[in-house]
């Protein structure tokens, strides 16, 4: 629900911030070390030395994406007969999980990897006019399943009712 004035926006939401990486510097290896000369070559644990200096991709550009519920609202009251024109756009957002893009794993075992979000987001975008206190049915949307697939034998029906306060000023 959102309260709005005639020939006002308004908007209601109730969102986390979801911060994730979009662009990597790849895995560096550094391009000079200086290894002591030894007798009988390089032992294990310089080896293992050797492993630890690699690093895994870094993220180097972020993207934010609000997960939740928002509405947004465009209200026009004709002064003559009471219709109220609306334009609204609501959504709902989820994070349904992340896809693997790549897999790194080093010579210790280290296990590192690039990851991209899968969101799945339930919206639409219209305008209508209303006659005060009556509803409307507006869409019908297809809502997505446990695995965050769209469930086309499951509906979300939208309706809206705008109703009138005469605010004394």
């Amino acid at each position: 629900m959102v309260v709005a004035r005639s020939g006002q926006k308004a908007t209601s939401e109730s969102i986390r911030e979801y911060i994730y990486p979009t662009e990597y510097e790849p895995p560096e290896i550094p391009t000079e070390i200086d290894v002591p000369d030894k007798k009988g070559g390089l032992t294990p644990d310089d080896i293992k030395a050797l492993w630890m200096m690699a690093t895994p991709a870094t993220p180097t550009a972020f993207e934010t994406k609000n997960i939740g519920s928002t509405l947004d609202v465009d209200v026009i009251i004709s002064p003559d007969d009471g219709l109220v024109d609306l334009r609204l756009i609501p959504q709902i957002v989820w994070h349904t999980g992340n896809t693997v893009w790549v897999e790194r794993k080093d010579g210790l075992g280290n296990v590192s990897k690039i990851e991209m979000p899968q969101f799945y987001k339930l919206s639409m975008n219209t305008a209508i006019t209303c006659v005060p206190g009556q509803y409307n049915l507006v869409a019908a949307l297809s809502p997505k399943d446990q695995n965050g697939v769209t469930d086309m034998t499951r509906k979300v029906m939208v309706f809206i009712m705008c109703d009138l306060q005469n605010i004394a000023e």
